[in-house]
């Protein structure tokens, strides 16, 4: 199973990633194949921060009136980071397309990241099972796939150029006696440096496996 944009769709997407560097999100309709979810209509209904997207419980409510409305089974977000947030999570078991899950049954959710591209997910709230699936187009990995072949057909030594300059420095290894010498500047108090700030995103590593049975 995997979920597949319309080319319509992908291109709505990407726009948008490029026009609003923010945080988006949004709902969309998909057909179920055997072997898929064809998503073929998107619906962008909030523009957030930096940091946080939500969607009005209004505007879910005047999608109800579409005639497809029974098709509206997916959710789709936009943050800085890769994976799935903590926020995403509880969104997605709780309160999935800002309904009851036991109501809503099933679900379709991705979400675009700076390095990953799309990510997808499917969760049966019936069986309460979880499957990730791979999201198609991915322009993203496409492009980076395309950079890594180019830079291997230009320079196609690097790797081993590398793995002989390891030998090199395991065979005769730099002396770091100067760097075990203590350094009294480090006990001098730093101006300037201006208050820590801690991202407010807490990423979620899944600890499933790519098909959770």
């Amino acid at each position: 199973m995997k979920i597949v944009l319309s080319p319509e769709v992908s291109a709505k997407l990407e726009a948008f990633c490029r026009v609003y560097p923010k945080e988006f999100s949004g709902f969309g309709w998909v057909e179920r194949t055997q072997d898929a979810l064809q998503v073929y209509a998107v619906e962008i209904l909030d523009i957030g921060n930096a940091t946080y997207t939500e969607i009005s419980a209004q505007k879910s409510l005047e999608l109800m009136n579409r005639p497809d409305a029974a098709k509206m089974k997916l959710w789709f977000h936009y943050h800085p980071i890769d994976f799935w947030s903590i926020t995403d999570i509880d969104t997605i078991l709780n309160s999935p397309l800002g309904g009851i899950p036991q109501l809503v049954k099933w679900s379709a959710s991705i979400v675009m990241t700076p390095r990953l591209g799309w990510i997808g997910r499917i969760d049966n709230y019936i069986t309460h099972k979880t499957m990730v699936v791979e999201v198609e187009p991915n322009p993203r990995v496409w492009a980076l796939e395309k950079l890594n072949e180019l830079l291997d057909a230009k320079f196609p030594h690097v790797e081993e150029d590398y793995e002989e300059l390891e030998e090199e420095d395991e065979e005769d290894p730099e002396d770091d006696t100067d760097l075990e010498e203590e350094d009294d500047t480090l006990d001098e108090p730093r101006h300037n440096q201006g208050p820590f700030r801690q991202s407010s995103f807490q990423p979620y590593i899944p600890w499933y496996s790519k098909e959770k049975k």
